[in-house]
C-alpha cells in the first residue's frame, strides 16, 4: 500500500566501533534452552558484515514439532529444521542477513534450486554416427525428407482403387511392384497390381487388400471384404514425419533407436556434448583400495565406484580419482590438483570432527560454500561450493548410502539440467506397510518395487542405516519419507527413485 519493497528492522555497523578499532564479534554456543550463555567463537570484522540466525532460543513445539520464529518467505509459516544456528560474514550487511536467514530455511527444494543455479554451459564436438551412442546430443535435428516419402503399402497384397471396388467383383492383374522399384509406372485404375509390403503404391490406386483376403485365378483376382476405404493398408507420405519437422531435440541421450532414426534422415555427422572434466576424491584414514586386504578398521572404497558408475550414464568418465588419508597437506594437494576439473566430488571429512579437514581446505582454495547442511537424512553434511573459475564441488558424507541417495536427489538433476535434458521425476506409488521416524528431516530409505496378490507398492528393505552397503543392491530405489510425517501408514503415496534410470 506504502509502496515499500524493502524493509531492515534491525540496524547493524560496518567499519570500526567507538574505540576506532576493528570489531570483535563473540558467538554463542548455539545449545537448546541453555539458561546461560556461552561463547563459541570469537570473530574478528575487517570492515565485513556479520549475522548470526538461530532457533535454540526462539522456538515453539506443536505435537512434537520444532518450529522456528524464522518465517519462510513463501509461505509466511514458521519453518522447520534441524538446524540451531548459522551465522555468515560478508562485505554487504543486507547479504549478511539475508543469507544467514536463507541457511535456515534451507531444505530439498532449495537445496537444488541453488545447485542447479550453478549449471555452466557445455562444450560440444561433431563426431560420425558411428562414434555416438551413448552420447548426448547437442544440436536439433530435422527430417531431410517426408517419411514415408511415398505411399507406401503396408501390406503383401493387392493395389486397387477404392471407388472401383466391391465385393466379389473381378480385378484383371497389370503388374507387380516391389520394394524399391521405381514410380514412374502408370497403370490402369480399373486394375489391380500385386504389391509387397514397403512398396510405393502406384498414383492411380489408393488401396491395399492383403494376400490373406484375396483369391486368384488365373490373371484376375477378387476380394473378400465387403467394402474398403482410400487409404487402406497404406501409410501415407509425411505421415510419420513431414520435411524439415524436428526429429531429435537438445539434450537427447543417442541409444541405438535414436541412431537409427539419424541413420535414416541421412545425418552422418552429429554435433554432441563433450562430457565435463570430473574428479573424485575419497578421504579417510580407514579407506583403502578395493584390491586391498583390509584391517578390523578398514573399509574398501567403494563411494568412487559409486560415483564413477553412476557418471557412466552421462558419458562421463573422471579423469583423477584417488583415495586420500586425513592428512590436511595431502587432502589440500589433491584438492588444488581437482581444482583443473569442471566438478569436483569428495566425499568424507565434511562434517563436524575433529578431523574433518574438507571444508576448512576449500575455503582456503577461494572455494565459496553455498550451503552446508542439508535437512535430509542420510547425507546431512553435505557441502556445496563453487570455485573461483566456476568449478562445481559436492562435498559429501563417506556412508556409501548417503552417497547414494545425494547422487540420485541432487546430483542427477543438476547433470540432467547441465546436458539440457528433461529429469527422471519420481512416480508416486504406495507404501505397503508401515514406518516411523523421530526427526523432522526428509529421510530416503532402500525399498523394493514388488506386487503381493493384488497390491503393488513400495515394501521396505531390511537396512541398518547409512553405512549399509548390501541394502541399497537389495533395493530398486528408494522412497521418501517427508519431513512433516513422523509415521507413515500402509497404502500412503510416497515419491519413489529408481535406481534404473538409464536415459538422460
Amino acid at each position: 500500500q506504502n509502496q515499500i519493497q524493502n524493509h531492515t528492522d534491525q540496524g547493524g555497523k560496518k567499519g570500526k566501533n567507538d574505540k576506532n578499532s576493528l570489531w570483535r564479534i563473540g558467538i554463542d554456543k548455539p545449545v537448546e534452552n541453555e539458561t546461560e550463555r556461552t561463547l563459541e567463537a570469537v570473530v574478528n570484522l575487517n570492515n565485513q558484515a556479520l549475522a548470526t540466525s538461530g532457533n535454540y532460543r526462539k522456538f515453539y513445539e506443536k505435537d512434537g514439532a520444532k518450529y522456528s520464529h524464522t518465517l519462510n518467505p513463501k509461505t509466511g509459516y514458521p519453518v522447520r529444521h534441524s538446524l540451531l544456528s548459522a551465522t555468515v560474514i560478508t562485505d554487504n550487511c543486507a547479504l549478511a542477513d539475508a543469507y544467514a536467514t536463507v541457511f535456515m530455511v534451507v531444505g530439498i527444494e532449495k537445496a537444488k534450486e541453488i545447485i542447479q543455479s550453478q549449471v555452466f554451459q557445455l562444450n560440444s564436438e561433431i563426431l560420425s554416427i558411428d562414434e555416438i551412442s551413448g552420447r548426448v546430443i547437442a544440436e536439433d535435428c530435422f527430417s531431410d525428407r517426408n517419411y514415408p516419402p511415398f505411399n507406401r503399402s503396408a501390406m503383401d497384397g493387392f493395389a486397387v482403387s477404392s471407388k472401383h471396388y466391391s465385393k466379389g467383383k473381378k480385378f484383371k492383374i497389370v503388374g507387380t511392384v516391389q520394394a524399391g522399384d521405381l514410380g514412374d509406372r502408370v497403370f490402369s485404375e480399373l486394375g489391380s497390381v500385386k504389391i509387397m509390403t514397403g512398396a510405393r503404391v502406384p498414383d492411380n490406386f489408393d488401396a491395399v487388400i492383403k494376400v490373406e483376403d484375396s483369391v486368384v485365378s488365373k490373371e484376375e483376382v477378387y476380394f473378400q471384404l465387403d467394402s474398403i476405404s482410400s487409404f487402406h493398408n497404406i501409410a501415407r507420405k509425411g505421415e510419420d514425419i513431414k520435411k524439415d519437422s524436428p526429429v531429435l531435440e537438445k539434450g537427447h541421450l543417442l541409444n541405438p533407436v535414436s541412431i537409427s532414426l539419424l541413420a535414416s534422415i541421412g545425418k552422418t555427422k552429429v554435433r554432441v556434448f563433450q562430457p565435463p572434466k570430473v574428479s573424485i576424491l575419497s578421504t579417510g584414514n580407514e579407506i583403502v583400495p578395493i584390491n586391498a586386504n583390509p584391517l578390523p578398521e578398514q573399509i574398501r572404497d567403494s563411494n568412487s565406484y559409486t560415483l564413477t558408475e553412476f557418471l557412466k550414464k552421462f558419458h562421463i568418465t573422471p579423469i583423477q580419482r584417488e583415495i586420500l588419508p586425513d592428512i590436511p597437506e595431502e587432502i589440500s594437494k589433491s584438492i588444488e590438483k581437482s581444482l583443473n576439473s569442471e566438478i569436483i566430488f569428495i566425499t568424507g571429512g565434511v562434517s563436524m570432527g575433529e578431523f574433518d579437514y574438507v571444508p576448512k581446505i576449500l575455503a582456503a582454495k577461494n572455494v565459496d560454500c553455498l550451503f552446508h547442511k542439508i535437512e535430509v537424512k542420510p547425507g546431512k553434511p553435505f557441502w556445496f561450493g563453487v570455485g573461483q573459475n566456476k568449478q562445481i564441488v559436492f562435498a559429501l558424507p563417506g556412508n556409501p548410502f548417503a552417497v547414494q541417495v545425494a547422487f540420485k536427489i541432487f546430483i542427477e538433476p543438476f547433470l540432467y539440467k547441465l546436458f539440457q535434458s528433461s529429469e527422471y521425476l519420481p512416480l508416486k506409488i504406495p507404501f505397503l506397510g508401515e514406518r516411523r521416524k523421530k526427526h523432522n528431516l526428509t529421510e530416503f530409505f532402500p525399498v523394493k518395487l514388488n506386487s503381493t496378490g493384488i497390491k503393488t507398492g513400495l515394501s521396505l528393505v531390511e537396512f541398518h542405516g547409512s553405512g549399509d552397503i548390501i541394502a541399497a543392491a537389495k533395493s530398486d530405489g528408494i522412497a521418501c519419507h517427508p519431513k512433516e510425517k513422523f509415521d507413515l501408514r500402509d497404502g500412503e503415496l510416497l515419491y519413489f527413485y529408481s535406481w534404473n534410470t538409464e536415459r538422460v
